[in-house]
């Protein structure tokens, strides 16, 4: 049975390096755990689908030019999406905004080859089939797939020890957070920055360092130039866990930079050096992998201190 698919679905296209998640547009949509359906006609490129990461497609271009620039060895590229055609085949027996409702098992089709599928349509609550006859909902991963920032990412190949990590983590629980001074909070961050650093093999670990901007966006940054984890103290206590790791996580992207092996490694070096920031737009600074991988992190890191074996 097909799953209704609404705001926030991921989705993964065959040519992509980076999954992405479908923007639906809230304009008189029927909601789904609190998000709009989508229908088959959101398929515009970047207003809906955004886009991939890098683009491997040799149909594409900008690949095709880069790849003879480099001699034949395949250069993938920027990824921009070109949809062209709707969502098939949707669930045409029910309309959404007088067209088919967007289904988990459709795909949309890239100019250049890529197949889009649908990989969690981002809800649990409604489900059916061609009749349009509700059902128990079944989808996995959903609240990952409809809150893109805070979905955790897979840590369990890492040299992580649990118990000693969760033996850190619990200075940092609320009762023991509280209770500590700023001096002994920095001391606890330190502490798991180190710790986080040896569980990523961080050839060359970052200092932890601490400053004090009151009335400052900014909660914490990764210098490269100078290879330090920079902490706002005026933020200390919102989320120390999710900030240090945030920030640690970006240390790791960036050795990793240092030696490209994937796809995803040069999808790296492109972001940072197109980096986008925040203040000039922060849709753009939000979906950046880099950005991306790093909040996801963070919550993994988080889910350890209440995770229960």
């Amino acid at each position: 049975m097909a799953i209704y698919v609404c705001m926030g679905a991921t989705l993964q296209c065959s040519f992509g390096v980076a999954p992405s998640s479908l923007v639906v547009l809230p304009d008189k949509r029927i909601l789904t755990s609190s998000m709009p359906k989508a229908n088959i006609m959101d398929f515009k490129p970047v207003v809906n689908i955004p886009p991939f990461g890098m683009c491997s497609s040799i149909a594409n271009p900008t690949v095709a030019s880069a790849t003879s620039a480099a001699l034949g060895v395949l250069t993938p590229m920027p990824c921009v999406p070109v949809t062209a055609s709707p969502w098939i085949p949707g669930l045409p027996t029910v309309l959404l905004s007088n067209q088919p409702a967007l289904s988990d098992d459709s795909t949309c089709m890239c100019n250049w080859g890529g197949v889009i599928s649908i990989v969690s349509p981002g809800q649990v609550t409604s489900m059916t089939g061609a009749s349009g006859a509700s059902g128990v909902a079944a989808a996995s991963n959903s609240s990952a797939a409809s809150n893109r920032n805070d979905n955790a990412m897979d840590i369990s190949a890492l040299n992580i020890d649990s118990d000693q990590l969760r033996e850190i983590l619990a200075s940092f629980d609320d009762d023991n957070l509280f209770a500590m001074s700023n001096e002994e909070v920095k001391e606890k961050m330190i502490e798991l920055g180190a710790y986080l650093s040896e569980a990523l093999c961080l050839n060359n670990p970052p200092t932890i360092t601490f400053f004090n901007e009151e009335d400052s966006n900014t909660h914490g940054l990764y210098s490269p130039s100078t290879n330090t984890v920079q902490i706002n103290e005026d933020h200390l206590l919102l989320d120390p866990v999710g900030l240090m790791a945030h920030e640690i996580w970006h240390a790791y992207q960036r050795e990793i930079a240092e030696n490209p092996q994937t796809e995803l490694d040069y999808l790296y070096i492109y972001e940072f050096e197109n980096y986008i920031d925040a203040d000039d737009d922060y849709d753009g600074y939000y979906n950046q992998t880099v950005e991306r991988e790093a909040r996801a992190f963070g919550v993994a890191i988080n889910k350890m201190m209440i995770r229960e074996d």
